[in-house]
Protein backbone atom coordinates (compact mmCIF):
# COMPACT_ATOMS: atom_id res chain seq x y z
CA UNK A 1 0.00 0.00 0.00
CA UNK A 2 1.61 3.44 -0.62
CA UNK A 3 2.51 5.98 1.96
CA UNK A 4 0.45 8.97 2.50
CA UNK A 5 2.66 12.02 3.16
CA UNK A 6 0.54 12.58 6.52
CA UNK A 7 2.37 13.83 9.44
CA UNK A 8 2.44 11.44 12.44
CA UNK A 9 0.13 12.22 15.49
CA UNK A 10 2.81 11.32 17.85
CA UNK A 11 4.94 14.67 19.01
CA UNK A 12 8.33 15.20 18.41
CA UNK A 13 8.64 18.06 20.44
CA UNK A 14 9.57 17.85 24.36
CA UNK A 15 6.82 15.52 25.53
CA UNK A 16 4.25 17.43 28.21
CA UNK A 17 4.28 16.51 31.82
CA UNK A 18 1.82 12.71 30.81
CA UNK A 19 2.29 12.16 27.32
CA UNK A 20 -1.87 12.18 27.16
CA UNK A 21 -2.65 15.00 29.13
CA UNK A 22 -5.23 16.84 27.01
CA UNK A 23 -5.75 14.11 24.46
CA UNK A 24 -6.43 10.46 25.76
CA UNK A 25 -6.71 9.19 22.67
CA UNK A 26 -3.21 10.31 21.09
CA UNK A 27 -0.82 8.41 19.66
CA UNK A 28 2.46 8.75 22.07
CA UNK A 29 5.88 7.21 21.20
CA UNK A 30 8.84 5.04 23.01
CA UNK A 31 10.26 8.48 24.00
CA UNK A 32 6.82 10.04 25.58
CA UNK A 33 6.97 6.19 27.12
CA UNK A 34 10.31 6.56 28.31
CA UNK A 35 9.59 9.96 30.51
CA UNK A 36 6.45 8.45 31.67
CA UNK A 37 8.32 5.08 32.69
CA UNK A 38 11.30 6.98 34.87
CA UNK A 39 8.30 9.38 36.20
CA UNK A 40 6.62 5.81 37.58
CA UNK A 41 10.08 4.44 38.76
CA UNK A 42 11.13 7.59 40.58
CA UNK A 43 7.45 7.82 42.06
CA UNK A 44 8.34 4.53 43.71
CA UNK A 45 11.26 5.35 44.55
CA UNK A 46 9.93 8.04 46.73
CA UNK A 47 7.35 5.74 48.19
CA UNK A 48 9.82 3.39 49.14
CA UNK A 49 12.22 5.74 51.01
CA UNK A 50 9.43 7.22 52.99
CA UNK A 51 8.45 4.06 54.15
CA UNK A 52 11.75 3.25 55.31
CA UNK A 53 12.24 6.33 56.98
CA UNK A 54 9.17 6.83 58.41
CA UNK A 55 8.96 2.95 59.56
CA UNK A 56 12.15 3.98 62.27
CA UNK A 57 12.23 4.14 65.59
CA UNK A 58 14.29 7.48 66.04
CA UNK A 59 15.29 8.29 69.39
CA UNK A 60 14.91 12.32 68.54
CA UNK A 61 13.08 13.55 65.59
CA UNK A 62 14.04 16.73 65.11
CA UNK A 63 12.06 19.68 62.73
CA UNK A 64 14.70 19.42 60.31
CA UNK A 65 14.11 15.14 59.67
CA UNK A 66 9.82 16.39 59.49
CA UNK A 67 10.58 19.19 56.88
CA UNK A 68 12.73 16.54 54.85
CA UNK A 69 10.10 14.15 54.79
CA UNK A 70 7.23 17.00 53.98
CA UNK A 71 9.37 18.14 51.06
CA UNK A 72 9.76 14.15 49.89
CA UNK A 73 5.76 13.62 50.03
CA UNK A 74 5.54 17.03 47.91
CA UNK A 75 7.98 15.77 45.20
CA UNK A 76 5.67 11.92 45.61
CA UNK A 77 2.91 14.02 44.81
CA UNK A 78 3.79 16.56 41.98
CA UNK A 79 5.09 13.18 40.16
CA UNK A 80 1.78 11.46 40.65
CA UNK A 81 0.33 14.46 39.28
CA UNK A 82 2.38 14.32 36.30
CA UNK A 83 1.55 10.84 35.90
CA UNK A 84 -1.99 11.92 35.59
CA UNK A 85 -3.38 10.37 39.15
CA UNK A 86 -4.85 13.37 40.41
CA UNK A 87 -6.25 11.89 43.73
CA UNK A 88 -3.60 10.06 45.10
CA UNK A 89 -1.47 13.02 44.72
CA UNK A 90 -3.65 14.91 46.82
CA UNK A 91 -3.59 12.13 49.85
CA UNK A 92 0.25 12.65 49.31
CA UNK A 93 -0.06 16.44 49.68
CA UNK A 94 -2.28 15.69 52.98
CA UNK A 95 0.08 13.38 54.00
CA UNK A 96 3.09 15.53 53.41
CA UNK A 97 1.19 19.10 55.20
CA UNK A 98 0.35 16.54 58.43
CA UNK A 99 3.89 16.13 58.91
CA UNK A 100 4.47 19.72 58.20
CA UNK A 101 1.99 21.24 60.49
CA UNK A 102 2.12 18.75 63.40
CA UNK A 103 5.21 17.22 63.71
CA UNK A 104 4.00 13.31 63.41
CA UNK A 105 4.54 10.60 61.69
CA UNK A 106 1.30 9.29 59.77
CA UNK A 107 0.03 6.22 60.82
CA UNK A 108 1.60 3.43 58.49
CA UNK A 109 -1.40 2.05 57.26
CA UNK A 110 -1.65 5.05 55.27
CA UNK A 111 1.47 4.58 53.44
CA UNK A 112 0.37 0.72 53.19
CA UNK A 113 -3.11 1.92 51.51
CA UNK A 114 -1.07 4.44 49.47
CA UNK A 115 1.67 1.96 47.74
CA UNK A 116 -1.63 -0.41 47.05
CA UNK A 117 -4.00 2.50 45.59
CA UNK A 118 -0.93 3.78 43.40
CA UNK A 119 -0.48 0.23 42.24
CA UNK A 120 -4.35 0.13 41.32
CA UNK A 121 -4.12 3.04 39.43
CA UNK A 122 -1.49 2.31 37.85
CA UNK A 123 -2.43 -1.13 36.21
CA UNK A 124 -5.64 0.90 34.54
CA UNK A 125 -3.37 2.65 31.97
CA UNK A 126 -2.96 0.14 29.16
CA UNK A 127 -1.02 -0.02 25.53
CA UNK A 128 -1.86 -0.59 22.44
CA UNK A 129 1.85 -0.82 19.92
CA UNK A 130 0.82 0.90 16.79
CA UNK A 131 3.56 -0.02 13.89
CA UNK A 132 5.27 2.88 12.74
CA UNK A 133 3.92 2.73 9.02
CA UNK A 134 0.61 2.64 10.21
CA UNK A 135 0.65 5.28 12.89
CA UNK A 136 0.39 7.81 10.04
CA UNK A 137 -3.36 7.28 9.52
CA UNK A 138 -3.96 7.55 13.50
CA UNK A 139 -6.24 10.64 13.60
CA UNK A 140 -5.03 12.58 10.36
CA UNK A 141 -8.09 15.57 9.08
CA UNK A 142 -6.67 15.04 5.13
CA UNK A 143 -6.13 11.49 4.83
CA UNK A 144 -7.41 12.07 1.40
CA UNK A 145 -5.94 15.02 1.03
CA UNK A 146 -7.08 19.15 1.12
CA UNK A 147 -9.49 18.62 -2.06
CA UNK A 148 -11.56 15.49 -0.99
CA UNK A 149 -12.10 17.37 2.40
CA UNK A 150 -12.98 20.72 1.01
CA UNK A 151 -15.63 19.34 -1.38
CA UNK A 152 -16.81 16.68 0.76
CA UNK A 153 -16.77 17.89 4.12
CA UNK A 154 -19.52 15.24 5.55
CA UNK A 155 -17.07 13.01 4.19
CA UNK A 156 -14.32 14.02 7.11
CA UNK A 157 -15.85 12.11 10.01
CA UNK A 158 -15.61 8.71 8.71
CA UNK A 159 -12.54 9.19 6.62
CA UNK A 160 -11.01 9.89 9.35
CA UNK A 161 -12.34 7.25 11.68
CA UNK A 162 -11.22 4.67 8.73
CA UNK A 163 -7.47 6.24 8.79
CA UNK A 164 -7.40 5.59 13.06
CA UNK A 165 -8.95 2.19 12.43
CA UNK A 166 -6.77 1.07 9.72
CA UNK A 167 -3.83 2.21 12.44
CA UNK A 168 -5.46 0.13 15.27
CA UNK A 169 -5.75 -2.85 13.03
CA UNK A 170 -9.33 -2.79 13.11
CA UNK A 171 -9.81 -3.74 9.61
CA UNK A 172 -13.65 -4.18 9.40
CA UNK A 173 -14.16 -0.88 10.76
CA UNK A 174 -11.76 0.56 8.69
CA UNK A 175 -13.99 -0.43 5.48
CA UNK A 176 -16.92 0.15 7.33
CA UNK A 177 -16.10 3.67 7.67
CA UNK A 178 -15.02 3.89 4.17
CA UNK A 179 -18.09 2.95 2.73
CA UNK A 180 -19.78 5.44 4.93
CA UNK A 181 -17.75 8.04 2.99
CA UNK A 182 -18.22 7.33 0.00
CA UNK A 183 -21.97 7.57 1.04
CA UNK A 184 -21.64 11.02 1.17
CA UNK A 185 -20.04 11.18 -2.51
CA UNK A 186 -23.27 9.27 -4.04
CA UNK A 187 -25.56 11.54 -2.43
CA UNK A 188 -23.81 14.54 -4.11
CA UNK A 189 -23.82 12.75 -7.50
CA UNK A 190 -27.53 11.97 -6.65
CA UNK A 191 -28.28 15.67 -6.17
CA UNK A 192 -26.17 17.24 -9.04
CA UNK A 193 -29.20 15.01 -11.17
CA UNK A 194 -32.04 15.46 -8.79
CA UNK A 195 -32.65 12.79 -7.01
CA UNK A 196 -32.08 12.80 -2.84
CA UNK A 197 -30.66 9.97 -1.29
CA UNK A 198 -32.32 10.24 1.94
CA UNK A 199 -33.13 6.82 2.88
CA UNK A 200 -33.09 5.08 -0.24
CA UNK A 201 -30.61 2.19 -0.56
CA UNK A 202 -27.95 2.31 -2.92
CA UNK A 203 -29.17 0.24 -5.55
CA UNK A 204 -31.97 1.73 -6.99
CA UNK A 205 -30.58 5.17 -6.24
CA UNK A 206 -27.74 4.37 -8.38
CA UNK A 207 -30.21 3.44 -11.23
CA UNK A 208 -31.85 6.23 -11.22
CA UNK A 209 -28.46 8.25 -11.47
CA UNK A 210 -27.77 6.12 -14.51
CA UNK A 211 -30.91 6.63 -16.00
CA UNK A 212 -30.33 9.79 -16.13
CA UNK A 213 -26.48 10.01 -16.90
CA UNK A 214 -27.80 7.75 -20.37
CA UNK A 215 -29.99 11.09 -21.10
CA UNK A 216 -27.40 13.70 -20.67
CA UNK A 217 -27.12 14.01 -24.42
CA UNK A 218 -30.93 14.23 -24.87
CA UNK A 219 -31.42 16.82 -21.82
CA UNK A 220 -31.77 20.58 -22.97
CA UNK A 221 -29.76 21.87 -19.71
CA UNK A 222 -26.77 18.98 -20.37
CA UNK A 223 -26.76 18.98 -24.16
CA UNK A 224 -25.55 22.44 -24.10
CA UNK A 225 -22.80 22.39 -22.79
CA UNK A 226 -19.98 22.22 -24.80
CA UNK A 227 -18.33 19.44 -22.74
CA UNK A 228 -21.34 17.48 -22.29
CA UNK A 229 -19.65 14.24 -23.52
CA UNK A 230 -16.95 14.25 -21.37
CA UNK A 231 -19.00 15.24 -18.00
CA UNK A 232 -21.70 11.73 -19.04
CA UNK A 233 -17.93 9.93 -19.65
CA UNK A 234 -16.82 11.16 -16.19
CA UNK A 235 -20.51 10.38 -14.47
CA UNK A 236 -21.34 7.08 -16.14
CA UNK A 237 -18.30 5.99 -14.37
CA UNK A 238 -18.47 7.13 -11.41
CA UNK A 239 -22.17 5.74 -10.61
CA UNK A 240 -20.70 2.21 -12.02
CA UNK A 241 -17.63 2.29 -10.11
CA UNK A 242 -19.96 3.01 -6.79
CA UNK A 243 -22.61 -0.11 -8.02
CA UNK A 244 -19.30 -2.39 -8.16
CA UNK A 245 -18.56 -0.51 -4.50
CA UNK A 246 -21.95 -1.76 -3.95
CA UNK A 247 -22.16 -5.28 -4.61
CA UNK A 248 -18.45 -5.96 -3.74
CA UNK A 249 -18.12 -4.34 -0.15
CA UNK A 250 -20.46 -1.92 0.98
CA UNK A 251 -23.72 -4.57 1.47
CA UNK A 252 -21.33 -7.41 2.67
CA UNK A 253 -19.50 -4.38 5.41
CA UNK A 254 -23.35 -3.20 6.28
CA UNK A 255 -25.27 -6.32 6.75
CA UNK A 256 -22.36 -8.10 9.15
CA UNK A 257 -21.26 -10.08 6.57
CA UNK A 258 -17.71 -9.19 5.21
CA UNK A 259 -14.72 -9.14 7.59
CA UNK A 260 -11.16 -8.10 5.98
CA UNK A 261 -7.85 -8.43 7.29
CA UNK A 262 -4.91 -5.69 6.75
CA UNK A 263 -4.23 -6.13 3.23
CA UNK A 264 -7.60 -5.97 2.12
CA UNK A 265 -8.37 -2.83 4.03
CA UNK A 266 -5.26 -1.02 2.64
CA UNK A 267 -6.01 -2.03 -0.96
CA UNK A 268 -10.21 -0.51 -0.38
CA UNK A 269 -8.79 2.48 1.42
CA UNK A 270 -5.69 3.01 -1.53
CA UNK A 271 -9.05 2.78 -3.76
CA UNK A 272 -11.81 4.80 -1.90
CA UNK A 273 -9.03 7.54 -1.73
CA UNK A 274 -8.07 7.37 -5.62
CA UNK A 275 -12.02 7.32 -6.58
CA UNK A 276 -13.10 10.59 -4.15
CA UNK A 277 -10.15 12.78 -4.94
CA UNK A 278 -11.55 12.02 -8.61
CA UNK A 279 -14.50 12.70 -8.10
CA UNK A 280 -13.46 15.87 -5.92
CA UNK A 281 -12.34 17.33 -9.45
CA UNK A 282 -16.08 17.88 -10.97
CA UNK A 283 -18.05 17.28 -7.28
CA UNK A 284 -18.53 19.18 -4.35
CA UNK A 285 -21.07 18.69 -1.49
CA UNK A 286 -24.10 21.91 -1.53
CA UNK A 287 -23.26 22.79 -5.64
CA UNK A 288 -26.06 22.60 -8.35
Amino acid sequence: MSTLAAERSFSRDAPPACPWQGNPNRLVSLRDMQFFVAKTIRAMDLLRVLETELSEELPIQSPTWYESCATKFDELSGTLDQLGLPRQSKRVAELGAFMRTHRRVPDQKYLAELRLLIYHDLEGFVFEAVPVHRAEFYEQESLFGPKVRENFPSAAYDIREAGSCYALGRWTACVFHLMRALESALATLGALFGETLSYATWGPFIEKIEKKIREMDRDLIWKTKPDCKEQQEFYAQAASHLGIVKDAWRNCTAHARGKYDEKEAGDIMTGVRAFMQKLATRLQEGTP
